[in-house]
């Protein structure tokens, strides 16, 4: 596994939109890697928001998970 920094961000309202994400009192985590420069400022100075950042473990794609599922050839009709 690998992991990833996360900002994870909570409302303190029981939902509440800012730079394009809906945040409740669910942990919502955004790959930081991920948010702008003014969109992480806004969530950092929002006082209507808990924000913190943390590491979080990234399972690896299998082939399990990567294979398209494959289609039968038969038909109802």
């Amino acid at each position: 596994m690998s992991k990833i920094t996360v900002l994870r961000v909570v409302s303190k309202r029981a939902s509440f939109r800012r730079v394009g994400f809906q945040f409740s009192a669910e942990p919502l985590d955004i790959p930081v890697a991920n948010l702008s420069k003014e969109q992480r400022a806004a969530i950092d100075e929002d006082n209507s928001l808990v924000a913190y950042e943390l590491e979080v473990d990234v399972p690896e794609a299998t082939d399990e998970v990567a294979k398209p599922v494959a289609k039968s050839g038969t038909t109802k009709k």
